[in-house]
């Protein structure tokens, strides 16, 4: 009878039905047996309005009897009703110190034989449901990009080359990897300036510099550093790496001018504005000091306000560009 209960309850996590239909189940689930091997339930549907405060507390136990039923299938990372449960304790934000050991056993036999993808990925994706500290999930994930980056595979080569995000190998664990370090460039920094004062790393732990955006601007030397190195793989890490970093600061620095520029496109806009309805037309921009015509992208002889801003910081930053 056990077993049927947990079944049906896997079952309920899996095909996603609605809680009170999970409530209902429970109800059952959890009822007595009787001798004559029929279920018999501890806590009867009340049909009299004097019993709905014991109605109201037989959901409340039961509901939590679903939570917990639903973390323990969530934390079992074989179970194959694991990704719904997952999805559950997502979408319910659920967070249970009972993830931390499958999540930590998951990384420590990520470099067995054979390989099991799946459950790493499983791992990683839980644990923002985990109760371990946030500093610790990054040290975590680098760890893992480790291991994967020594595996003799197509992914470790490309791994242990830098290419770390446009590599020719796709992969979901790899997506979801960076998902979770970009989602925290801070504490990625700090992970990495810690691991870069202990000396040479692995070439791939040179390639996440990129992740770290502004914060990790004062790790540039010691990944310019690397770019020095004899192996021919942290080299070609760290040159990547560096060529992204400035790249993104650029754009970064792009949009800071843009936002710089704006209030002098909104003035000079507003002025223009004859009647004031948020848009230019012929008439109106043909007497402005530098036509913006070319701001007209659609051809509909209308600029509106958001146009006229795009036109005139990308023509600020050309004119930049230009005088140095």
């Amino acid at each position: 009878m056990m077993e049927l209960r947990w079944n049906a309850a896997r079952l309920c996590i899996r095909r996603h039905w609605p809680n009170r239909i999970c409530i209902i189940l429970f109800n059952v689930l959890f009822a007595s047996v009787g001798p004559d091997g029929l279920c018999y339930s501890q806590n009867p549907i009340p049909s009299t309005p004097e019993t709905t405060a014991v109605e109201s507390k037989s959901l409340s136990v039961e509901e939590a009897a679903f939570r917990e039923l639903t973390i323990a299938v969530a934390a079992d990372l074989d179970s194959p009703a694991h990704t719904r449960a997952a999805k559950v304790i997502h979408e319910q934000a659920i967070i249970s110190d009972r993830f931390n050991a499958p999540i930590r056993q998951a990384i420590r036999t990520a470099d067995t034989e054979p390989f099991d993808e799946s459950r790493l990925l499983a791992a990683i994706a839980l644990m923002p449901a985990s109760t371990i500290p946030r500093q610790e999930q990054i040290a975590i994930v680098l760890d893992t990009l480790v291991v994967l980056s020594n595996r003799e595979t197509s992914l470790g080569r490309q791994l242990k080359s830098g290419l770390l995000t446009d590599g020719p190998r796709a992969s979901g664990l790899l997506d979801l990897i960076v998902a979770r370090l970009t989602a925290m460039p801070e504490r990625l920094a700090i992970e990495l300036e810690g691991r870069f004062k202990q000396g040479k790393q692995p070439a791939v732990i040179y390639s996440l510099l990129p992740l770290s955006n502004s914060h990790g601007s004062t790790l540039v030397p010691y990944v310019l550093q690397a770019g020095k190195d004899e192996d021919r793989f942290v080299k070609s890490s760290a040159f990547i790496a560096l060529r992204k970093a400035f790249t993104n600061a650029e754009t970064a620095s792009i949009a800071l001018m843009k936002q710089r520029f704006r209030s002098d496109a909104e003035h000079i806009f507003s002025r223009n504005d004859v009647d004031q309805n948020g848009i230019l037309m012929p008439a109106e921009w043909s007497t402005m000091l530098v036509n913006p015509v070319a701001a007209d992208v659609d051809g509909d002889s209308r600029i509106t306000l958001e146009e006229y801003i795009d036109w005139f910081a990308r023509r600020k930053i050309t004119q930049m560009q230009n005088s140095q």
